[in-house]
């Protein structure tokens, strides 16, 4: 008898067919996931997620589906119980023995802490994504790829599918059979909120909707997301009704289903707009994979390879290796280094754990019955509760520095966020006008208002103008933005949403200060935008990476800057760049934040680095000839601070036991408030100048 690619099993309590090339669709998508988080060159693996998605989309569809067709109804109760069986207990395993552990290898900086457990929190609350949004910013960046339960976001979206869908897709069922429109009111209905989402995102993605509702639409919304479900639903309301005329029509798709897919994993990178409508190249190879495999007569070469033995026993565990696997990255990369051999490694011994959660944990919970409401309730209870206790204590204990001096002091030195991101400053916000609460210190004061204006370079100077400002009597306003400087129109490394976003807060940045009263603006910008190798321009499409010709660029631009502010009334203090520890391959010496609580106790961490001024000049020249020659041309005050973090022409990190700096390229809160009289020295001398 002939092999076909489908099988009885139960999925969510409901007999189904069970789509063997399903199973190796998720393969794909999760080996996809984890090669990309290993650092193996497959930059856009992180489309597996999206595959994930359609794929959540069509199996949860067709579950329903026939279960309605069957019965008349759909018991959504026993759905969502069925849903809470099948991934909260794991997730909430996962979650605790993470947080747990992060106590020994991350570092015990309470930021980190508490974006972990806020994560660990939000993840078996279904609202991961939401809280990661908040605390870690974008999936490419940094802050992000330290969280150990960052990859939690994805199944909070797919949990709010989850809640969602169901009852539209009962209405349309409901609505189907009161006006004896058996497939059409569904398939409307479902193809209507689908195309909705993909407006909505795509609106967001051209820039075309209001900053709120961008960041309502983002990243981590479930709502920019909501289409890839919606697609993969269409699929399994299309059921046996898309069928191929042949099996050679069925390889053809196949093939083009396979070829969309991989040309996403080594074509799409973080760089691209995302989601955006490059999305739609691995959710439409996705369903054309799901879609040619819907008749068993017909089996083309492609669906019989994603039904392959192997392919369909590493699927069935790909929701446990998803979980598992990124925790295991993230310690491994925390304690022996972001080497992709050791993070590879870590992703592969990670399949271990989750072997034994699906054979231990997850079957036997899948086919355990629970028998009326209160069974259920404690069911729901004694899984919540664990992950929800252990999170809870761990940051309590991180907050007082597990109770050990060493740690209480590295925490005070370096985990304390300056001033104007305390405040809510240092994000990119620009007030409407002045003086603005907020982001206004000594508002009070009558003497020569003061502007500090840039990036985390400038926000890294707050509590030294804050300090400054009140020697001098002045009011001080604090508007930064991390990571957008005011040179630069287009960046080769920066994706066209993040790009849009700085060049608004630097438009609006320079209105505020064109509609303030005349004071000193104290500018400073990272010397990265002046490195060999970036890509500037005044376009995406006119950017370019020829070195001389991208520093004139800049150069150019930073002058006009500057420019621009003295001819709206404002004096100018230019800040040269602090040293930075950072090799020539832009890769940091050291990194306060990877500092275990072992290694503090041990004291091997934080680290001492020491490099000459002759070292930084091979990589700050040009950005410091820019900013000299800038203030030399038009007559200005330059404030270089390299005496203070170099003496005797050796820059160190640490001095006197004194930590300096927060990370490789940002000085300290305790830094910042020594340079306050240096500050408040050179500002006097503008004053008696002009």
């Amino acid at each position: 008898m002939q092999k076909t690619n489908t099988a009885i099993t139960r999925e969510g309590g409901v007999p189904a067919k069970h789509r063997l090339d399903v199973q190796g669709l998720r393969t794909l998508a999760v080996l996809s996931v984890i090669f990309f988080h290993s650092g193996l060159p497959i930059p856009g693996g992180f489309v597996g997620v999206d595959m994930f998605f359609v794929i959540s989309g069509f199996v949860i569809t067709l579950t329903l589906k026939r279960e309605w067709q069957r019965n008349g109804e759909i018991d959504l109760k026993r759905f969502y119980l069925n849903r809470f069986k099948r991934l909260i207990p794991a997730l909430a395993l996962v979650v605790s023995i993470t947080i747990f552990l992060s106590i020994f290898f991350l570092s015990p900086l309470t930021s980190q802490v508490k974006v972990s457990t806020a994560t660990g929190l939000g993840s078996v609350l279904m609202i991961a994504n939401v809280v990661i949004d908040k605390l870690t910013g974008g999936y490419f960046e940094t802050a992000a790829s330290d969280n150990p339960l960052t990859h939690t976001w994805s199944l909070s979206v797919e949990e709010q599918f989850y809640l969602a869908f169901p009852i539209i897709l009962v209405i349309s069922f409901y609505a189907a059979k009161k006006f004896r429109r058996s497939t059409s009111a569904p398939m409307f209905i479902v193809a209507g909120f689908t195309v909705l989402s993909y407006i909505l995102m795509t609106l967001v993605m051209t820039g075309q909707t209001s900053e709120k509702l961008a960041h309502l639409l983002g990243f981590y919304s479930p709502l920019a997301r909501a289409w890839e479900f919606g697609l993969g639903a269409i699929a399994a309301l299309l059921g046996e009704k898309f069928k191929t005329s042949s099996t050679r029509i069925a390889t053809i798709f196949g093939i083009l289903g396979l070829i969309l897919i991989l040309y996403s994993f080594f074509f799409i990178s973080g760089k691209d707009a995302y989601p955006g409508p490059l999305t739609l190249i691995p959710c439409i190879g996705t369903i054309l994979l799901i879609l040619v495999g819907n008749d068993a007569t017909k089996i083309n070469p492609i669906t019989k390879f994603l039904a392959l033995t192997p392919m369909v026993k590493i699927g069935d565990i790909s929701y446990s290796w998803y979980l598992w696997h990124w925790p295991a990255i993230v310690f491994t990369s925390a304690n022996f280094g972001p080497s992709t051999s050791y993070l590879t490694t870590a992703a592969l011994l990670s399949v271990a754990p989750a072997i034994a959660s699906y054979f231990w944990l997850e079957n036997p919970l899948r086919e355990k019955k629970l028998i009326g409401a209160k069974n259920s309730i404690k069911f729901i209870i004694s899984t919540l509760t664990p992950p929800i206790a252990i999170c809870l204590l761990v940051f309590t204990a991180s907050k007082n520095g597990y109770w050990f001096d060493d740690i209480i002091r590295y925490q005070k030195l370096v985990d304390t966020y300056h001033s104007s991101v305390r405040a809510g400053c240092g994000y990119g916000y620009v007030p409407s006008s002045l003086p603005d609460k907020a982001c206004t210190w000594n508002a009070a004061q009558d003497g020569t208002p003061l502007y500090l204006i840039g990036d985390s370079n400038a926000d890294h100077f707050s509590e030294a103008l804050i300090a400054a400002s009140t020697k001098l009597g002045s009011p001080v306003t604090i508007v930064t933005k991390g990571g957008c400087a005011f040179v630069g129109r287009s960046w080769g490394d920066r994706n066209d949403i993040a790009q849009e976003q700085c060049l608004n807060f630097v438009d609006k940045t320079m209105t505020l200060l064109g509609n303030s009263t005349p004071g000193v603006v104290i500018f400073s910008i990272s010397d990265s935008n002046w490195y060999k190798g970036l890509s500037v321009g005044p376009s995406r499409l006119e950017e370019t990476n020829h070195y001389e010709t991208a520093i004139n660029y800049v150069s150019n631009e930073y002058r006009s800057t500057v420019q621009r502010m003295l001819k709206q009334g404002h004096k100018v203090l230019l800040l040269q760049p602090v040293p930075k520890f950072v090799t020539l391959e832009s890769k940091v010496m050291f990194d306060n934040a990877k500092c275990t609580a072992i290694s503090i106790l041990n004291h091997s961490c934080p680290q001492k680095v020491e490099t000459t001024i002759a070292y930084q000049n091979e990589f700050q020249i040009a950005a410091r000839d820019a900013i000299s020659n800038t203030a030399m041309t038009l007559g200005i005050e330059l404030l270089d601070l390299r005496s203070f973090f170099c003496p005797n022409n050796i820059c160190s990190n640490i001095i006197d036991n004194q930590i300096l700096y927060r990370d490789a390229g940002h000085i300290s809160v305790s830094a910042s408030h020594d340079l306050g009289d240096t500050f408040a020295l050179h500002l006097k001398n503008i004053d008696r100048q002009h």
